[in-house]
């Protein structure tokens, strides 16, 4: 693939420089001398510099599909497709095992087939990895300029927290939420602080993420299947919770 691809940026690139080569032979002793030189320069050097940034481009274009397609299918519930392709890409290609794209989609995986203590651990080992290269700062106290770099992060940070809730360690879950809001607010991240500070009986807190979720979309918290519940805590503990009060028509 890689001796294809070179060839074939080099036959373009010759099309593309051949009508100068032309009017350079065209223009006579006098002017040869003057056209040559800069002609050659560092050419040479720029074409491999160009071919390898074409190359790196489409192998990472060729990691982006192919990760997509596993997040989905994830996402539809083929397990298995998802593990027998990941495993195949971990032979095929070894050292994307060492890409957080990886690991994620191996946390996800695990996660979507209830082994959450497998889970939380491909996430905890990724964010121990992400720790070791901003130390001495946290992640979390990262003022990212790479929107996609701080978007991993928080990723990682909620994968943690989603195993982390569904093996009941809530607290630690809380704190993986609070990091995780220090980097990319969200109402379904409110929503799910609501949930976590429940379990934890912080009914205070928990009724001014519910409110946090509602101010910032109204639909988002009350399309959680467990609104209800969540809603009859906050009765029952005497707390006033505007998505409680006022559902979305959506929700009714």
């Amino acid at each position: 693939m890689y001796n294809k691809t070179s060839m074939s940026f080099l036959i373009c690139l010759f099309l593309w420089i051949a009508p100068a080569g032309a009017a350079a032979a065209g223009a006579g002793p006098g002017n040869t001398a003057s056209i040559a030189g800069p002609d050659r320069g560092n050419f040479e050097g720029d074409v491999s510099d160009a071919a390898a940034s074409m190359l790196e481009s489409l192998t990472r274009t060729r990691r982006d599909k192919f990760f997509i397609r596993l997040a989905r299918l994830i996402k539809k519930g083929d397990t298995k497709t998802a593990e027998e392709l990941l495993e195949n890409r971990g032979k095929d290609v070894p050292d994307q095992k060492n890409d957080e794209a990886y690991a994620i989609a191996k946390s996800q995986l695990a996660y979507a087939k209830g082994d959450y203590p497998s889970a939380y651990a491909e996430a905890d080992d990724l964010m121990a990895r992400i720790e070791k290269a901003f130390a001495p700062q946290k992640p979390y106290e990262v003022d990212f300029k790479n929107k996609n770099e701080r978007d991993t992060v928080h990723h990682v940070y909620i994968l943690r927290f989603q195993a982390l809730s569904k093996s009941q360690r809530h607290e630690e879950a809380l704190a993986d939420l609070n990091r995780a809001q220090r980097l990319v607010e969200s109402p379904e991240l409110f929503r799910a602080k609501a949930s976590t500070l429940l379990w934890l009986k912080r009914y205070a807190e928990a009724a001014a993420a519910a409110d946090k979720a509602y101010a910032m979309d109204k639909n988002i918290f009350m399309s959680s299947q467990h609104t209800e519940i969540y809603c009859q805590n906050f009765k029952s503990q005497g707390y006033k919770v505007k998505a409680c009060e006022n559902p979305s028509p959506a929700a009714k």
